[in-house]
């Protein structure tokens, strides 16, 4: 199949950086906590994608390492991509971020 919209993206990133899972995890559940304060209303859209870059990432990792869990954050992505934009009202529905502990092996038991 042949895209012809003209709209193909392409992300390079010349460098990397190594970040412990639980660290990205506990980064995430603070910024979906704090979304959901209506405390911090005038600091919801810089949250919101922070949490939306987050939860992408997440997402990234598990689909590569093809866990199950990377459903549970395509669904958390979407539902804060929506968010974002305007779409996704309140935050509630969102799916909850899994609080696994590891094995030993650094992913989260549940995924």
């Amino acid at each position: 199949m042949t895209d012809s919209s003209g709209y193909r993206m392409y992300v390079f990133r010349s460098g990397r950086r190594d970040v412990p899972g639980r660290r990205l995890i506990d980064e995430l559940a603070d910024d979906v906590r704090a979304l959901a304060d209506p405390a911090g209303a005038d600091l919801r859209r810089a949250v919101a994608l922070r949490a939306l870059i987050r939860a992408g990432e997440l997402e990234s990792i598990l689909a590569d390492a093809g866990a199950e869990g990377a459903s549970i954050l395509a669904q958390l992505t979407d539902h804060l991509a929506a968010l974002l934009v305007g779409v996704g009202g309140d935050g509630a529905g969102a799916p909850a971020i899994p609080d696994g502990q590891t094995s030993g092996h650094g992913r989260p038991d549940v995924w």
